[in-house]
């Protein structure tokens, strides 16, 4: 995009002001992750930074799952725009129901890593993942939790793949703007 995406605006409203809407519909205590050095203090929330330089979206994961007491991190992408809470509500929800250890969205377009639920024990996956110096989010899905176990990953299926739309290019952007 060739700029930070969470203060791209649409009606007045910031991506990580919508972000941040959504979320608190669903739970009570919403961070932010915003890299290894402090941003988005005008949105007075608590930050939680990269534990080890700049990781990208892997490391902040990490570092919410390494700050929270909460057995359950419900994570979600400013670039989302099309996220409403009562899919949030159901990701929650089945990951609960279910006893995983990952519940992510997935659509016709594939996984949305950074729309799910993840349980704390995915801490040790994901720091053994970037440790083997990966930065997709998805590689923690194969990465042995602290006990040895591969983790229990589920998906909430999306019937219109335009709801987790990403918005990733000037173009999407425009697009998301005419909507």
């Amino acid at each position: 995009m060739g700029s930070d995406k969470a203060g791209l605006a649409i009606d007045g409203q910031s991506f990580l002001e919508r972000a941040l809407h959504v979320l608190d519909a669903v739970v009570t205590d919403v961070r932010i992750a915003c890299g290894p050095t402090p941003r988005y203090l005008e949105y007075g929330r608590e930050l939680v930074l990269d534990r080890a330089g700049d990781l990208g979206p892997l490391g902040g994961l990490e570092a919410a799952l390494f700050s929270t007491r909460a057995e359950f991190v419900l994570a979600l992408a400013c670039d989302m725009p099309r996220v409403d809470s009562a899919l949030l509500a159901e990701l929650v929800d089945v990951a609960i129901a279910r006893d995983l250890d990952v519940c992510v969205l997935r659509s016709t377009r594939g996984i949305e890593p950074l729309c799910g639920v993840w349980r704390v024990s995915m801490a040790h996956a994901i720091e053994s993942a970037l440790a083997r110096g990966e930065r997709r989010v998805v590689a923690a899905f194969d990465a042995p939790l602290s006990h040895g176990s591969r983790p229990r990953v589920g998906f909430v299926d999306v019937a219109e793949p335009e709801c987790v739309f990403n918005v990733n290019t000037p173009a999407d952007f425009q697009r998301e703007r005419s909507r």
